[in-house]
């Protein structure tokens, strides 16, 4: 019986992780579809615009890569989120007797939808180094910039 009502709780959390990851590949979809829709060349402020926001799979790897509540605290400090988003986020983690990232992203996409969209690279970079996670924004950053070349 507890095998079984384990394995139930299972199959949530997959069904939660592929439905977040469906939504995060339609939401990118879109993204390109409207900005190939665009006739006009990209503006060097809409470059500049578009290059300095935070997409949706850097702030899912933050997410990830967090695995204790110190650490998650010490980020969401420098992020200069309120105490009653950080309880939220800390119960969401916990919700249904194990703990997972949601809380989280949703602390996190929040944050995003608050920042302006100029300054949420260098906010996340900035708040990264704060909380003392190094290597977690060298390799995010160093991935993307990596990335954004191949496509060159």
């Amino acid at each position: 019986m507890a095998v079984e009502l384990f394995q139930g709780d299972k199959n949530k959390i997959d069904v939660n992780r592929a439905s977040l990851q469906f939504r995060t590949v339609i939401q990118a979809a879109k993204r390109r579809v409207v900005d190939s829709d665009d006739d006009e060349p990209e503006s060097k402020s809409q470059k500049k615009k578009r290059l300095a926001s935070v997409e949706d799979d850097i702030l899912f790897k933050v997410a990830d890569q967090i695995d204790n509540d110190e650490v998650l605290e010490s980020l969401m400090q420098a992020l200069d989120i309120g105490q009653v988003s950080r309880r939220r986020c800390l119960e969401t983690n916990r919700s249904e007797g194990k703990v997972t990232e949601r809380g989280t992203r949703e602390l996190l996409l929040k944050w995003r939808s608050k920042t302006n969209a100029t300054e949420q690279r260098s906010g996340l970079e900035s708040a990264l180094t704060k909380a003392e996670l190094h290597d977690l924004r060298t390799k995010l950053f160093q991935e993307e910039k990596e990335s954004h070349y191949r496509n060159i």
